[in-house]
């Protein structure tokens, strides 16, 4: 038992997922994390989006972390816990767009207000 116990170890630690297996796991399935998010933002008539480069943050800060696909949730959690917060009662909001530096800095997303979608201007 303890030769299997060791190669299990051995095995799992060969095959950990790299920052691009991560994203697809935020992105591929059906019921994604990030399906989920978007989704939650459209019923407040919201459109929420993410660079590519804030889903490679995720990923590494996953990696970072130690926790890999596990910890994707609650780095999610983390980022969006406020503007959820605070999104039903913000009826102005158009669009939230989550940066790099919302991974990596710990900075608000960028809220973009109705009718300014098109010249992008930033709320808070």
């Amino acid at each position: 038992m303890r030769f299997l116990d060791t190669e299990n170890t051995l095995l799992s630690t060969r095959i950990s997922p790299g920052s691009k297996d991560l994203v697809d796991v935020l992105l591929k399935p059906k019921n994604s994390l990030i399906k989920q998010y978007t989704k939650f933002f459209e019923m407040e008539n919201v459109k929420l989006t993410f660079s590519e480069d804030s889903l490679a943050a995720i990923a590494k800060e996953a990696l970072r972390k130690g926790t890999g696909a596990r910890g994707l949730r609650s780095i999610l959690e983390e980022i969006m816990f406020e503007v959820m917060y605070e999104l039903p009662s913000q009826s102005e909001i158009a669009e939230c767009i989550i940066t790099p530096e919302s991974i990596t800095r710990k900075s608000k997303p960028i809220l973009i207000a109705r009718g300014e979608e098109k010249d992008k201007r930033k709320i808070a």
